[in-house]
């Protein structure tokens, strides 16, 4: 059967050129015939920046070092309270110096607040601290932090809710990148904008970019423009197969490649077999016989036609996926892509999940009551979006995002220092600001 995300983007492909044929400006996001073959990632054979080229050098990493101020991180909120302090703050300077001097400062005032909530006088505080749908109080030390900078302290708190002992842990820099973690959720809010953050407000006084993660109610999230500079031409391809490969197949679990050991030979064969079977279909989804289903699709007077066009539609693209793969195949992987049960069938479809997914080199799942999911902590970790070339001696991705970037970042660039990269830049956007939806 149609594989299930390849379904979805030609159910996003029709919808969008339908909406073109018929006059309403949409913009299909269709690649076009002359894409670079080279291009890796999920976004089509052209590459696209979320924003543009990064400017902002994180300087030299310490991969070690890169990846414990993530685990130290994480460990600063109790797993099991996650879920109520999930929203991090992602602020980027123009200098490291200046990102450790205030993550400096706000560690001091996340440890006075968490002393101050630990008093029994203010135990009614900390409860409406510890409650997802009410919002924090702002502390004496939170109020006196944002005066001292000439900022109205607002009626939000920072919400932080780790011990004074976890502060310095919470905090963390990466060159010009400060990452504040384990933060209040915003369900508290009735409106759809809640109250501005206060460490967020003081960090854009200072001049950094600013960006909210898991806010929103926990939609919020950030997609990041990435260039490291890559000596050897065929590290740097062998660095875009490998992370295009995992961004393809990271609807199927599939491990990223800073995290666990180094994927098998056999394992990069059924990663990069999935990826030859969707350049196939973007290859098929080139030819001009597309347009006119999307004539038909847009004609189509009922929602029988509609799906009868459709289904349609999708047959031929597979035809097409099929005819124009090319490259060496793992012969079970594609014949599990073939034979992909439906998804109204859960069990057989988490065990089809399971079988292709351990054949790339997946993650462990555990059952949950909307099927088998990865662990809050994998899922941080994994890729779900991005473009990645080779352009002369960079390596550079476009529109990348990850479960919690976050979390992730630190581990990618630990990966890509490790792996010879150098003189890595960044920018970061909001998702709302460029999701075109």
């Amino acid at each position: 059967m149609f594989a299930t995300s390849l379904r979805r983007r030609s159910v996003a492909i029709v919808i969008a050129s339908a909406a073109v044929v018929a006059g309403c400006g949409f913009q299909p996001s269709l690649a076009q015939p002359g894409g670079d073959p080279s291009v890796r990632g999920n976004l089509g054979p052209d590459f696209l920046w979320a924003v543009g080229e990064p400017t902002r050098s994180l300087g030299s990493i310490d991969p070690d070092e890169a990846r414990a101020i993530v685990d130290r991180a994480a460990a600063a909120i109790p797993e099991e309270r996650d879920e109520d302090f999930p929203i991090s703050i992602v602020a980027l300077f123009e200098t490291a110096d200046e990102a450790e001097a205030h993550a400096r400062t706000i560690r001091d005032v996340l440890a006075d607040s968490a002393r101050w909530y630990a008093d029994p006088a203010n135990a009614a505080a900390r409860a409406a601290r510890d409650d997802a749908g009410r919002q924090a109080p702002i502390t004496p030390p939170e109020e006196a932090f944002m005066r001292d900078n000439l900022l109205d302290p607002g009626e939000r708190g920072v919400g932080w809710g780790g011990d004074a002992s976890a502060a310095n842990d919470a905090v963390y820099t990466l060159g010009p990148l400060l990452v504040v973690t384990g933060l209040e959720s915003d369900s508290f809010a009735t409106d759809a904008e809640p109250p501005l953050h206060p460490l967020a407000h003081l960090l854009g006084a200072q001049g950094a970019d600013v960006r909210l993660e898991r806010d929103e109610f926990g939609e919020g999230s950030i997609v990041a423009d990435v260039s490291c500079s890559v000596a050897d031409p065929a590290v740097a391809a062998a660095l875009a197969d490998a992370i295009g490969d995992s961004i393809v197949t990271g609807q199927l679990n599939t491990r990223p490649p800073w995290l666990g050991a180094p994927l098998t030979a056999d394992e990069a064969l059924a990663r990069a077999t999935y990826r030859r079977w969707i350049d196939g279909f973007w290859t098929g989804a080139n030819d001009p016989k597309l347009y006119e289903f999307a004539q038909q699709f847009a004609n189509a007077g009922s929602a029988a036609d509609r799906e009868a066009a459709l289904k349609q539609f999708q047959d031929y693209l597979v035809k097409q996926g099929l005819a124009n793969i090319k490259g060496e195949l793992d012969p079970a992987v594609m014949a599990l892509i073939i034979e992909q049960p439906d998804t109204s069938d859960s069990k057989a479809h988490d065990a089809w999940k399971r079988d292709i997914s351990g054949r790339m080199g997946g993650l462990p799942v555990h059952a949950t009551d909307h099927g088998e999911q990865l662990s809050s902590a994998d899922y941080d970790q994994v890729p779900w979006t991005g473009s990645i070339r080779v352009n002369r001696d960079r390596l550079e991705f476009g529109w990348l995002s990850f479960g919690r970037f976050s979390a992730a970042m630190p581990n990618m660039a630990a990966y890509l220092e490790a792996q010879g990269c150098t003189d890595l830049k960044l920018g970061t956007v909001d998702f709302d600001d460029v999701r075109g939806d």
